[in-house]
């Protein structure tokens, strides 16, 4: 089984150390690349430390290897990003401590996320392995040539954690006097496993925190057993006795280098790593596995220090099916129905259990409902996260949707638990195709898109795809919300769109046009110069498969002239209908 691990806003967490660094800067491999070394000059033991996102000038790591030489180490920190790191000023910005990850909530870190995803995407592409490796190994073999230098290792943090393993691997290591001789990394980051794991040929260390976002239970486990089976020479990898996987309990990504040195809990920690990685006791007669002992706090009881790994323990509890729950009220006058009947919805009734529940508070009242995790962690990405990860709703069981209406939210409760989409007007508004019922299904599509409900949002257009081919007209609260609230590739809009094309009303786009959204008026404006040109010139090579329009009405083909909108819709590129 092989997966990779990604890079999300955890990278960019921590604290800055003080201090003043007292090694200098000079070019090796064209790299510029602060150097470290001891009082004597000595080269035989040399470390290469493999940077994270925030590049070779963060404090923390130069900090480090004064550390190192301060104990007879020649340390060099190479700028392999080459004056493309990371801004420091993300570290206080992004989950700067696991109690302030926790007190967040879903929402909040969906916003840092975003602001994350908007950096890192640029940097990863440009520092992708292709790049990023030639240039490390370069750089070692350039410290392999120093007078005096005999035994290299290799450290990396994060990013450069997954360099610090695959420089480990055959064939640039694991033959004497070529490559590197060891290597630790700390909490590594876009590894894939095994396939990163399996070539290493030389002595390797790991530290994981056991709150790393990147290296979940399942992850952390596939590579605990893994190092176990190197270690004894068994399954597909090279061999390695010197394999080592410590996780330390309660310590997030970028712990090692970027611990809160103003709490005192992770100051001691941090100050344990500096003395279990340059212990004064080292000797240069020692191999430089055992020098590069790994540099974290000591494990808590129940984890290994001895060089043997042990999976984490499994917590996941029995799924046993029982039915959904009758509607029950609550108390006070602000609380809506907890539950609704048992329904005949085999998946509800046979999979989830319903004896942990969370509070839902909807809306700017805070309109109480009571939702079973296992239910809607299971049709939606936003409850799977918010139920099961360190968010602040995971500890206090509570979610808050302030933006969303609570007739809404009900209508959600009811396809949650009977796979049914069910809206109600307003008493004043009888006839059940009205413009508010059509407003309603449109903020259901859009809580949909937010909560990641996919099977939700495809149920309300099958409803929009009903209500309109019965002769109902587009309600105009409904294409001002759909405009407002959905991005460009909405599949919503594309439908609405599709079927505008099929039976065009030109009275009421022209009655409502100063109302109506100007985006929506460009859409049309462009997808009927698409038609018109193509009606009198294309003949449709795809009369085997369905238009958007026909895909989801009666007709199961789409095989007339005039029928085209998949094709131009989302075949055709807009360049290319503007050229024509």
């Amino acid at each position: 089984m092989s997966g990779n691990v990604g890079m999300g806003s955890c990278c960019m967490s921590g604290h800055l150390a003080s201090g003043t660094p007292k090694g200098r800067e000079e070019t090796i491999a064209g790299l510029p690349t602060y150097v470290a070394e001891p009082e004597n000059k000595d080269k035989s033991k040399t470390i290469v430390f493999l940077v994270e996102i925030f590049g070779y000038k963060l404090n923390n790591i130069r900090l480090l290897a004064d550390e190192y030489a301060a104990h007879g180490f020649t340390a060099y920190i190479p700028d392999v990003l080459e004056g493309d790191a990371v801004d420091e000023g993300f570290l206080k910005t992004v989950e700067p401590t696991l109690p302030e990850r926790e007190s967040r909530s879903i929402t909040e870190k969906a916003t840092a996320t975003a602001t994350v995803g908007a950096t890192l995407g640029p940097f990863l592409i440009k520092h992708r392995e292709a790049v990023a490796r030639p240039i490390i190994e370069g750089f070692i073999e350039k410290v392999r040539e120093i007078p005096g230098t005999q035994k290299v290792g290799a450290i990396g943090f994060c990013w450069g954690g997954r360099y610090a393993i695959l420089a480990a691997q055959k064939p640039f290591s694991g033959t004497p006097g070529k490559g590197i001789d060891a290597a630790f990394a700390a909490h590594p980051s876009l590894v894939s496993i095994p396939a990163d794991f399996d070539p290493v040929a030389v002595p390797l260390g790991l530290a994981l925190g056991e709150k790393d976002s990147l290296l979940g239970e399942t992850e952390q486990g596939q590579i605990l057993r893994l190092m176990a089976a190197k270690k004894k020479g068994e399954g597909e990898g090279e061999p390695l006795e010197g394999a080592e996987c410590i996780i330390y309990p309660d310590q997030i990504h970028g712990f090692s280098l970027r611990g809160d040195w103003a709490d005192e809990k992770s100051k001691a920690a941090i100050d344990q790593v500096t003395k279990q990685g340059v212990k004064p006791q080292q000797q240069s007669t020692m191999s430089l596995e055992d020098s590069l002992r790994v540099p974290v706090p000591k494990p808590a009881p129940g984890l290994m220090s001895d060089g043997n790994v042990r999976a984490p323990p499994r917590t996941r509890k029995r799924i046993r099916g029982v039915d959904a729950p009758e509607a029950r009220p609550s108390g006070g006058s602000e609380d809506e129905l907890t539950g609704l009947k048992a329904s005949s919805r085999e998946d509800v009734k046979k999979k989830f259990r319903f004896d942990d529940d969370f509070t839902v508070l909807v809306g700017a009242d805070e309109v109480r409902f009571v939702i079973y995790k296992d239910v809607f962690s299971h049709q939606s990405d936003f409850f799977r996260a918010a139920c099961s990860h360190d968010f602040k709703e995971t500890k206090e069981k509570v979610v808050r949707l302030p933006e969303v209406e609570p007739e809404v939210f009900r209508s959600y409760m009811q396809w949650a638990y009977r796979g049914e989409v069910v809206v109600q007007a307003p008493i004043d508004q009888v006839p059940p195709l009205s413009r508010s019922r059509q407003l309603l299904l449109g903020e259901l599509y859009t809580l949909a898109n937010f909560l990641g409900d996919m099977g939700l949002k495809n149920a309300v257009i099958d409803q929009f795809a009903a209500m309109l081919k019965d002769g109902s007209e587009l309600a105009i609260d409904f294409v001002n919300h759909l405009y407002g609230n959905t991005p460009e590739s909405c599949k919503l809009r594309k439908f609405i769109l599709a079927c505008f094309l099929h039976a065009p009303k030109g009275q009421w786009l022209k009655t409502n046009r100063a109302i109506l959204p100007s985006a929506f008026l460009v859409d049309i404006a462009i997808e009927s110069a698409r038609f018109d040109f193509d009606r009198t010139t294309f003949i449709n090579p795809h009369n085997k498969t369905a238009c958007l329009y026909h895909e989801l009405g009666k007709a199961p083909t789409c095989s007339c002239a005039d029928c085209r909108i998949r094709w131009i819709i989302e075949k055709r590129p807009l360049e290319q209908a503007a050229q024509t």
